[in-house]
């Protein structure tokens, strides 16, 4: 059974992104590992822009710095 783990920083932008990453991953996961997709497990985890950090920087800092930098 796949279990495929998704970070991000909030917000997606509504419902319906979040149930096309779902669909997205879990046909990935089925044409590559052959798997049928009720087998797929997915954990999306939305972390605070403060808990997340890129060289030392949270993101939350980053986008203050350079609003392109993600």
């Amino acid at each position: 059974m796949p279990l495929v783990h998704i970070y991000v920083t909030p917000p997606l932008v509504d419902e319906g992104q979040r149930q096309e990453l779902f669909l997205s991953v879990t046909q990935a996961i089925s044409q590559s590992l052959g798997k049928p997709p009720e087998q797929t497990r997915i954990l999306l985890h939305e972390l605070s822009e403060t808990n997340w950090s890129v060289a030392g920087q949270t993101v939350a800092e980053r986008k203050q710095t350079s609003p392109s930098a993600k």
